[in-house]
């Protein structure tokens, strides 16, 4: 084979060809009609630089399409384009009608049975390719595993060699990829091909051709046999490309170099005459040039090594983990920090090698890059020698000269400390809204440019403001009591502003979400920008409600010892005018002032005497109700053993059985006195209890109480679930309610009176309901029935502390709810509290 690589005989050629094919094109004559003007072409999506489908467009591309669109331009046809499989697939388009043409196939003596090829488009060669570094491979020998592709001309030409393991493939891709994994040992395809996709790739100096083409074919067009029209039109215009300077400019954008048309023979025939010619010529030149073009090209390789060089430098020193994949997820570069963190991986799957998978990763953001060509951020966790660790994974596409996403290179960083510190911080920011919520202490800031203020979750609580209410000016003076509107805004802009002084400061707000009075505790600290104005103030709000409460009742009893006291005072500036006279008297006076005030504190202890009494006279009531019925039974039972034994009928087993009797009625009163004292136990932590057994503690106390009473009890019992909080709290909370429901029945002598309770789930929550036929609250008292110390009743019958220590109970110390509503028939109490299922729990 001859190897033309002067440029001036180069071009001299190429004219000569042109005016050849422009005197044949003058003299052909113009091309027969044809029916249609669309011809539909099918081409396969994955053989470059021959045709492709175009990565960013879908559109078809290669240096066919572009002969194909040339010929078509030519022949004043429109181009249909329809992708196929290699080649069996496209061979069946063509024969049964569903394309008109393939165009560049190679020909070979099957296909030219089943089409009619134009005059060549190209010719090629066929070689074998092998690593570089495989200096084994001399040619196609006994043992080789060869890949080709499917269907190929390569293909047909090694299946009679059954001495080769022969592996095709349906992709040029993965077939170089393969070859230079050592899958398999050789390739034997159309070396420009080949070469091409290398080049593109950057891993030509990785592969070598070995020995010579093994053969040579023709690449044509290619119709069905009763295309005639179709045919001559096709073959015409393709007379008129071939060879022009615009087939060599194609030629020379898809395969670098241009190569001429001709096979190398008929290159020999045609110019021989005119290399000899200027051989002697272009000699000197020749020389020159070569030696001109060796040292450009030296420079080019040491720059190409120096570069390769500082970049693997850079890929070597960087604290990430670098691996570039190919299209299958096959990792073909890993830096040694990437193999420090992974292992060496190179040449496998990366979801096989790192997370010991078949597919593909859900969410991989490799996967991600080549399917959107995006750059793609993850963070994943893989587990190691028992430690856990965080990583961030950045993927980012590399793409080829056709600017098609050849690999992905994806770097891996350690955020292990990074990830544990944000855990930690929101770790913080928990218990920190914890304390808040604990404490009732919330914060805000307020913002003095803009005139609007943020607030915590605790203090939106607090204030009972919700999402989307006006956090500025007017908004927050909305919250003021009015009492202290006035005087807090001027103290506010006075001294706060004027006098830089820290804000502090007790006043009343009004919630937004039931209009209650709480009463607060306001901090703040102002904050200065660089020319010492006051730009915002910081601080806090603490619910101070009880502790005022507690105050108030510290000043009235103040002001009732002052009045003690000016009455003593009072007494004595009488003792001093009398002083001589009466001396024996004041002494008996103080006397009497200090018996009076012992007389006083005697009362206080007597009516906290009277209020423990009250609440066991309950408890021994109920103990009476349910002592009645067995000491009635204990009497009568007593009263047959007398009567039996004046009969002379009772025997040693007769008054066994009936002492077994007696016994088992004191054993249920003794049961009965130790659920009283466990009833009153304080729990000292909270435990899961099932609501249903609080329920029937409560019922197990009160029922002979209702029953002696007329009141009539109607129980529910369903499944309410299991909630974690205080056994004996939940059932004095109940015990209150329903106690407070049998006064309501006897004060009003309601007729049958009567009380339901149900006991059910209600989504999350568990709900006991207890509802009777009293005739319901009064609109004007039922908004107040949970205060403190509010009561209907006379003050002899009622401390007004019941259903307050009740709502206590169920919302303040198991996060409940505790509501009221009136119905058809009387009043319905609602007790709600959230499931929970937590293991690991101790059951009350």
């Amino acid at each position: 084979m001859i190897m033309i690589t002067s440029r001036p005989t180069l071009l001299l050629l190429m004219l000569l060809t042109a005016l050849l094919h422009i005197n044949s094109a003058a003299a052909a004559p113009p091309p027969p009609p044809w029916s249609g003007g669309t011809v539909r072409v099918v081409i396969p999506r994955d053989f470059p630089p021959t045709y492709f489908q175009d990565s960013k467009t879908g559109k078809p591309s290669g240096f066919a399409v572009d002969i194909m669109n040339e010929v078509a331009r030519t022949a004043g046809l429109k181009v249909e384009y329809i992708f196929g499989k290699p080649w069996q697939e496209i061979d069946e388009m063509i024969l049964d009608g569903r394309a008109d043409l393939v165009p560049n196939l190679a020909v070979n003596q099957a296909r030219k049975e089943l089409f009619s090829f134009t005059r060549p488009v190209e010719t090629v060669a066929i070689s074998l390719f092998a690593l570089k570094s495989n200096t084994d491979i001399t040619g196609l020998a006994a043992g080789l595993t060869v890949g080709t592709m499917r269907m190929s001309v390569g293909d047909t030409f090694m299946r009679g060699m059954r001495d080769l393991h022969v592996i095709t493939y349906d992709s040029v891709h993965k077939m170089l990829f393969d070859l230079l994994a050592g899958q398999i040992d050789a390739a034997l395809i159309a070396e420009p091909n080949l070469i091409k996709m290398a080049q593109d790739a950057g891993v030509d100096d990785k592969i070598k051709v070995v020995g010579s083409p093994v053969f040579e074919l023709k690449r044509a067009m290619a119709l069905r046999k009763n295309d005639g029209a179709l045919f001559k039109r096709i073959d015409e215009a393709i007379k008129q490309v071939v060879g022009s300077p615009l087939y060599s400019e194609l030629y020379k954008k898809w395969w670098s170099k241009p190569k001429p048309y001709w096979n190398t023979n008929l290159v020999m025939l045609v110019v021989g005459l005119a290399v000899l010619a200027v051989a002697i010529v272009m000699g000197g030149w020749r020389y020159a040039t070569i030696k001109q073009m060796n040292s450009r090209l030296n420079d080019a390789l040491n720059a190409a090594e120096f570069e390769r060089s500082r970049t693997q430098a850079i890929l070597d020193a960087l604290n990430d983990g670098i691996s570039i994949q190919d299209s299958e997820m096959r990792v073909i570069y890993q830096n040694p920090q990437q193999i420090e963190i992974t292992g060496d991986h190179i040449g496998e799957f990366c979801y096989q090698a790192y997370q010991q998978k078949k597919t593909v990763c859900e969410g991989c953001p490799v996967w991600k890059t080549f399917t959107d060509g995006c750059s793609h951020v993850d963070i994943r966790s893989f587990e190691r020698e028992g430690i856990t660790r965080h990583f961030e994974i950045f993927s980012s596409p590399l793409r080829d000269k056709s600017d098609k996403i050849a690999f992905v290179i994806e770097s891996i960083r350690d955020v292990t400390g990074r990830i544990e510190a944000e855990e930690a911080l929101r770790d913080r920011e928990f218990w920190l809204l914890e304390s808040q919520r604990i404490g009732k202490i919330g914060s805000y800031v307020l913002d003095f440019t803009t005139g609007t203020w943020t607030s915590s979750a605790v203090l939106d609580e607090l204030l009972g403001i919700e999402t989307g209410y006006a956090k500025d000016i007017a908004g927050w003076e909305a919250l003021i009591h009015p009492e202290y509107r006035n005087y807090l805004m001027r103290y506010f802009r006075k001294e706060v502003v004027g006098e830089r002084k820290p804000f502090r400061a007790e006043f009343k707000v009004v919630r937004q979400c039931d209009n209650k009075e709480r009463w607060v505790q306001g901090i703040g600290e102002l904050v200065y920008d660089a020319e010492d104005k006051p730009t915002r103030i910081t601080g806090t709000i603490q619910d101070i409600t009880e502790r005022k409460s507690t105050e108030n009742m510290l000043q009235e009893q103040t002001k009732l010892l002052e009045q003690e006291v000016a009455v003593r005072q009072m007494a004595q500036e009488a003792l001093v005018i009398k002083q001589q006279q009466l001396e024996t008297l004041n002494e008996k006076l103080e006397e009497r002032v200090f018996e009076e005030l012992e007389k006083n504190r005697d009362k206080d202890r007597i009516m906290m005497h009277q209020g423990r009494l009250a609440a066991m006279g309950e408890m021994i009531g109920n103990i009476a109700h349910q002592w009645r019925q067995p000491l009635n039974n204990i009497g009568l039972l007593v009263q047959g053993i007398l009567v039996d034994y004046e009969d002379g009928t009772l025997d040693a087993v007769s008054l066994q059985r009936q002492i077994d009797i007696c016994m088992d009625s004191v054993q249920y009163m003794s049961r009965t006195i130790d659920d009283f004292r466990s009833f009153f136990r304080p729990d000292k932590e909270k435990r899961l209890f099932v609501v249903g057994d609080a329920l029937t503690r409560v019922l197990s106390l009160v029922r002979a109480n209702f029953a002696n009473s007329g009141i009539k009890l109607m129980v529910e019992d369903g499944d309410a679930g299991i909630v974690l909080g205080y056994a004996n709290e939940y059932s004095q909370a109940l015990l209150n309610i329903v106690v407070n429901a049998k006064d309501a029945l006897l004060e009003r002598q309601t007729e049958r009176p009567a009380i339901e309770l149900r006991c059910y789930r209600s989504d999350d929550k568990s709900v006991v309901t207890v509802h009777d036929n009293a005739g319901g609250i009064s609109d004007t008292l039922i908004d107040k029935i949970f205060d403190p110390y509010f009561t209907t009743k006379e003050k002899t019958q009622g401390t007004g502390i019941g259903l307050y220590m009740a709502k206590m109970i169920i919302e303040k110390n198991m996060g409940g709810s505790l509501t009221v509503r009136n119905t058809d028939k009387g009043a319905e109490f609602r007790i709600e509290v959230l499931l929970n299922l937590s293991q690991g729990m101790t059951y009350a």
